[in-house]
């Protein structure tokens, strides 16, 4: 309860103090980071983690489905990315998912150290599944 407490205070002093800058306004990710490869080879365990935190960090934002539509987004007017979209992250990497994550853009909290690192990497993962079931990794049989 705490943390969601916490994340909700950042996403409304965020927007209060910013103004709806992402995610129209992303931030330049540095070269060395946006170069990165994900290290982590997705598990359906390490998808359902990511699953959690996205649960907990981002769908008060980003809608419980990943389609930008949330009463917090909408409250503060934010005109968020449907991740259900093929085209939304087509052009980024899998480094400048990651390093918006962890650093935040405009309104966008940082995850910093939130998060496992591997659970972040899963989570860009994730994000990709939303457009793209075929890059999620089988379920795990019961």
């Amino acid at each position: 309860m705490r943390k969601i407490l916490g994340t909700i205070a950042a996403v409304v002093f965020a927007g209060a103090t910013l103004g709806a800058g992402y995610p129209g306004q992303v931030p330049a990710v540095p070269a060395d980071q946006a170069s990165k490869t994900n290290p982590v080879k997705p598990t359906a365990d390490g998808i359902e983690r990511a699953k959690k935190v996205y649960a907990v960090d981002c769908a008060l934002c980003h809608g419980e489905d990943g389609s930008g539509k949330s009463d917090l987004a909408s409250s503060m007017n934010l005109k968020m990315k449907d991740f259900r979209e093929p085209d939304t992250l087509k052009k980024r990497t899998d480094g400048e998912i990651y390093y918006l994550i962890v650093n935040g853009a405009g309104t966008m909290p940082a995850e910093g150290t939130r998060a496992k690192t591997e659970d972040l990497w899963n989570l860009v993962v994730y994000l990709r599944g939303l457009s793209d079931p075929s890059v999620l990794p089988a379920e795990k049989k019961k």
